[in-house]
């Protein structure tokens, strides 16, 4: 996951934005997939680390986290 280099309080603003964002929409994903979102977007872990508590493959992780935006976009747009 690519994370900005800002301050520590600018980081946690933006993390509860984006949360603030999403959780509204977790009702459309698959239970994998609202576990990756949490990890990645409240624990704050990388892909890797994902992978590693969820005992995946990176690349499944990145399969998830890319379905839940499709289905969040898809979701805010309609």
């Amino acid at each position: 996951m690519y994370r900005r280099l800002m301050n520590p309080i600018e980081e946690s603003v933006e993390s509860k934005l984006m949360w603030e964002g999403i959780k509204k929409y977790l009702h459309k994903l698959t239970p994998k997939e609202c576990e990756v979102m949490i990890s990645l977007y409240v624990d704050h872990l990388s892909v890797r680390e994902t992978a590693a508590k969820l005992k995946v493959d990176d690349s499944t992780v990145s399969t998830h986290h890319k379905n839940a935006r499709d289905k969040i976009r898809n979701a805010m747009e309609g």
